[in-house]
């Protein structure tokens, strides 16, 4: 609906529309646009990135190959056995036992 509705006005789609229309997960003033970024850079940069790798390649195949919710959810505890054996798995593990933050490495 909103792509009929873009294409047809070819005009500014004011922020909040978009975000009601589920084409962006937040809309914000300028001012702010700049230290949101940065924080959200900061967080997926210290974060377990192998993690957020595997998740965002997981869903692009079951989008891809138009897995069913079985197939999906077998591809799923396949990544998800691959990444408990990783270095990250184990720091946020331990980082939650020890109730600290973790540090992963990727």
């Amino acid at each position: 609906m909103w792509r009929a509705s873009l294409r047809e006005t070819s005009g500014p789609y004011p922020g909040s529309e978009a975000v009601a229309q589920g084409m962006f997960s937040r809309a914000m003033p300028d001012d702010s646009l700049l230290a949101m970024t940065r924080a959200i850079v900061e967080r997926v940069a210290t974060g377990a990135t192998g993690a957020f790798v595997a998740s965002k390649e997981l869903v692009a195949h079951i989008r891809d190959q138009r897995l069913g919710l079985w197939a999906s959810m077998a591809e799923e505890n396949t990544e998800q056995a691959r990444l408990c054996k990783t270095d990250d798995y184990a720091e946020g593990f331990r980082a939650f036992q020890e109730k600290r933050a973790p540090v992963f490495n990727g």
